[in-house]
């Protein structure tokens, strides 16, 4: 493994915070393109238990902590979606299968 690599088994329970140190939630499943292998989106699951889809470059690892934080993406995405009787943190929900 090269040393900037990070171990799938580490994403997943990590948590999500904004720049001013909120936590969001934690990855709760990557989403995978099956052609390509890349990690296209993830699932974000809140402490409420709620879950939500955000695209992968809504984050940004943060090396020194070993966690993530909401990239300015992952910033427009709440803010797109944000309802103003809503909770602080609304995003798309993730779609039942």
């Amino acid at each position: 493994m090269v040393s900037a690599d990070i171990d799938s088994t580490e994403l997943i329970d990590c948590k999500v915070f904004r720049g001013s140190g909120e936590c969001l939630g934690h990855i709760d499943e990557l989403l995978i393109d099956p052609f390509s292998g890349i990690v296209k989106s993830l699932i974000l699951a809140d402490q409420y238990g709620d879950k939500f889809v955000l695209p992968w470059s809504a984050i940004l690892y943060d090396k020194t902590r070993r966690n993530f934080m909401l990239s300015p993406v992952g910033d427009s995405v709440l803010r797109m979606h944000r309802r103003p009787s809503s909770p602080p943190v609304t995003l798309v929900p993730q779609s039942a299968p």
